[in-house]
């Protein structure tokens, strides 16, 4: 099945709201190490685009090279493959490829697209896996909101985006472990 219009739309919401929390950080916030703003930041650029490629790939009938390895050494590689791409590009490149991402999922042929993390993962279908991605992208800017002072405005020019509410599988599937279970020190999951 193909995502609905209101799951696409939440997640171009929290992406955008994602997005304006970075903008809204001090400066000396995006230069925390080893996993602060601005790694988080990369890491979700890396995987969103990385899913851009993979679904136009299985859209238009060809093979894919998924990624392969543990997820730590996985999101190691994708933020030190982004060090020096500055926060602005990195916004850019991430409300890109969500929309990429949207009008992709949007396509009559992908109801039967599924995507996997990695090469050793489950292939989610399309609709699914996007539920989980917004809910991953949400998680991770409420981690930051509790960790970090926001400025009020931001010197981005976005429309505002309020936080989508908590979305879960409508079956109640069994849980996904996230691809950045490192990045807190802790293990989560994807609903």
């Amino acid at each position: 099945m193909n995502p609905s219009p209101e799951d696409l739309a939440r997640l171009t919401a929290t992406v955008e709201a994602f997005c304006q929390l970075i903008d809204r950080l001090p400066a000396r916030a995006l230069l925390e190490k080893p996993w602060g703003p601005r790694q988080v930041l990369s890491h979700l650029v890396f995987w969103h685009e990385n899913y851009v490629r993979q679904i136009e790939a299985r859209l238009a009938g060809k093979g894919w090279l998924l990624p392969e390895g543990t997820f730590n050494q996985l999101n190691a590689d994708a933020v030190a493959s982004l060090a020096t791409v500055g926060a602005p590009t990195l916004i850019a490149r991430f409300r890109a490829a969500n929309t990429r991402l949207c009008r992709l999922a949007m396509q009559p042929k992908a109801d039967s697209v599924h995507v996997q993390l990695k090469a050793d993962s489950k292939a989610w279908p399309l609709d699914e896996f996007l539920v989980m991605v917004e809910a991953h992208i949400r998680r991770h800017g409420d981690d930051l909101r509790k960790s970090h002072v926001v400025r009020s405005g931001g010197s981005g020019s976005a429309p505002k985006a309020s936080w989508a509410g908590h979305a879960r599988l409508p079956d109640g599937k069994a849980r996904l472990l996230c691809h950045c279970e490192e990045a807190a020190g802790r293990r989560h999951s994807l609903p």
